[in-house]
């Protein structure tokens, strides 16, 4: 009897898990971007360093923030697509050793924030309860990105700030389409064309309409830096 009642419990607390949902929910609190400025009638576009990487921080603040690898490299793959979808710039790399010989480098440092034990706090009390009584993990994201020319010298520096929060539990079965795989991504990649938007708008690179054979500024939207 005793052996059924495990049996029972076990197979329940199994399918409770398979039929459990997630969503997870952006804070928007980076309006999202609508189209960036066109910059297909410039005829040289600058060339740009991407130093993409992420790290994290689940001590809430008491320790040190580590890079994360596999977020790394996951902000990598959305840097990229922002990149080229944005359509702003003459030739791009994300590698360091190409980086040197960009016009601009621009580097992006992602910062995941959180609480583990909250989140395990929440985790435990919604898997005793086999996922009736909600539990919700939030992630903090900081978004930091430094703009340096050729030389070394600084021209602006951006701080943007943004959260997804994902519930866990069978009433959010119908927004399972809302997944994490899916949200925080696109939270990450409004963040990335923020700072395209913003560098834009700031006017920091150079742009030019005309050939320049001599390495020097004819006709540009943005910050004259002579000869380079």
């Amino acid at each position: 009897m005793t052996k059924s009642i495990i049996k029972l419990i076990s197979t329940t607390a199994l399918l409770a898990v398979f039929a459990s949902g997630c969503a997870s929910f952006p804070a928007d609190g980076v309006p999202p971007v609508g189209k960036l400025p066109d910059k297909s009638a410039f005829r040289n576009k600058p060339s740009v360093f991407l130093d993409a990487k992420m790290t994290t921080d689940m001590s809430g603040g008491k320790n040190a923030p580590a890079e994360n690898k596999p977020g790394t490299d996951k902000f990598k793959e959305v840097v990229e697509k922002a990149t080229k979808d944005a359509n702003m710039f003459g030739n791009y790399t994300l590698d360091p050793f190409k980086g040197r010989e960009m016009d601009y480098t621009v580097k992006l440092e992602l910062l995941n924030q959180g609480s583990a034990g909250a989140a395990a706090a929440s985790g435990f009390i919604t898997g005793l309860s086999l996922f009736i009584i909600p539990g919700a993990a939030t992630d903090h994201y900081k978004l930091t990105a430094a703009v340096t020319d050729r030389s070394g010298r600084k021209l602006a520096t951006y701080e943007l700030n943004d959260s997804v929060t994902t519930w866990f539990g069978i009433w959010f079965i119908p927004f399972m389409g809302k997944s994490p795989v899916t949200v925080v991504p696109e939270v990450w990649e409004n963040m990335v064309n923020t700072i395209f938007q913003n560098i834009s708008n700031d006017k920091l690179m150079q742009y030019s309409f005309m050939p320049d054979p001599d390495n020097r500024i004819a006709a540009v939207d943005g910050r004259a830096l002579g000869l380079r």
